[in-house]
């Protein structure tokens, strides 16, 4: 760990120190805890979309419900060349 140093309001500072005696804990381990949480989401709602999302066409919103019929299709088409060979 790093030691930092913070300012607070003193209000700010007045609530987090209730705060933590309520939850039984130091007011640094609640600074660091909401601080954690904080870079997690801000890194969650900065990181760009990979470039191949929506790339593909499903073919509609009810693909589930054809799923089989496709995959039979798609298996015939990639084997197509074995219907010639003889057996």
């Amino acid at each position: 760990m790093k030691r930092t140093t913070v300012y607070l309001e003193e209000t700010t500072d007045l609530e987090l120190a209730q705060l933590a005696k309520q939850q039984g804990c130091s007011k640094a381990e609640l600074i660091r805890s909401a601080l954690d949480e904080y870079v997690k989401r801000a890194d969650r709602e900065t990181r760009p979309v990979p470039d191949w999302v929506g790339m593909g066409n499903s073919g509609g919103a009810r693909i589930a419900e054809r799923d089989e019929e496709l995959l039979q299709e798609g298996f015939a088409e990639e084997h197509e060349h074995l219907k010639d060979v003889p057996a």
